[in-house]
């Protein structure tokens, strides 16, 4: 049985106006990528904008306030002590019910902006520039915040409250550390 392969065999030709139409084609292909990662960066930069428009919005920065001053009222951010909301989110008096909500619209913040930044959906550098020192004080309280009422309290509402938390909210600080120390290393 003979098996022979035949041989391949080309021949390169190329004049100057080949060697041009590649050329073109390479410039081409590298304007259209920096076009698209000039896009995207201007994307991510405009989300950080609106996240801090977001954040210094009338309405939030009354609900951080709010949140802040309870917060601090029952313990110093130094403290590793729980802070239990279990029983003010059931509370009948009005502004413990705005002082949960409050604190709910704060986390949910983090979450969102956690979810952005862990997409890379978020410019690094412009991000931790705009939010660094306001962000950065809230995870001393975020970490401790417990929406049980004591640590015998087994009810599935806030069991679920702090698995939510922990799964999209704590690791807010984790991403924030790791990108302030890509961005000012």
């Amino acid at each position: 049985m003979d098996s022979k392969i035949p041989m391949l065999s080309f021949e390169a030709k190329a004049d100057i106006s080949d060697l041009l139409t590649l050329a073109t084609l390479l410039v081409t292909i590298y304007l259209a990528y920096q076009t698209s990662r000039e896009f995207s960066k201007k994307e991510r930069q405009n989300l950080c904008l609106s996240l801090l428009e977001r954040w210094n919005s009338e309405a939030l920065v009354h609900k951080r306030s709010k949140a802040w001053s309870y917060l601090h009222s029952i313990s110093s951010p130094d403290s590793k002590e729980t802070i239990f909301l279990g029983d003010i989110s059931y509370s009948n008096e009005l502004e413990k019910r705005e002082i949960y909500d409050a604190i709910i619209q704060v986390t949910h913040f983090f979450s969102d902006f956690r979810s952005l930044w862990e997409r890379d959906l978020l410019d690094d550098k412009l991000a931790t520039t705009l939010f660094s020192h306001s962000i950065k004080v809230w995870f001393q309280f975020l970490r401790r915040i417990d929406s049980r009422r004591n640590e015998q309290d087994t009810n599935i509402r806030f069991l679920n409250a702090n698995t939510w938390r922990v799964n999209n909210v704590l690791p807010l600080e984790r991403i924030y550390q790791k990108r302030f120390k890509r961005v000012y290393r």
